[in-house]
């Protein structure tokens, strides 16, 4: 029991990690709307969180096939904005900030 508390804290650790660095980079952070598209981003994360670890705890693990193929889509959608010269950036979204939420995605992916 206590090596799945362990191993489940450090997994809610790299969540909240990435949930907080998500929020910060990608999310739009002017206005009044900031404070609540910020909740409100952070709120549906923790909800697919829950989500899969009551989906992991009936053994129900995702398919390999469905994985690599969400995986290839996403490196593919991810090289194809680092190779623009320009981003049409929304809000504070740069180009640095999608690579600092990669980085802390695939943490949060491994986890």
């Amino acid at each position: 029991m206590k090596k799945r508390k362990k191993t489940f804290h450090a997994i809610q650790k790299t969540t909240d990690y990435f949930f907080s660095e998500h929020t910060y980079s990608e999310q739009y952070k002017y206005g009044t709307d900031r404070i609540y598209i910020a909740i409100n981003a952070v709120a549906k994360l923790q909800n697919v969180f829950i989500q899969n670890i009551e989906t992991f705890e009936l053994v129900k693990m995702p398919n390999d096939t469905d994985f690599i193929k969400v995986n290839k889509d996403l490196n593919t959608l991810y090289s194809q904005i680092m190779k623009q010269t320009a981003i049409q950036e929304c809000g504070t979204r740069t180009k640095a900030g999608i690579k600092v939420i990669q980085r802390k995605w695939k943490k949060y992916r491994y986890a």
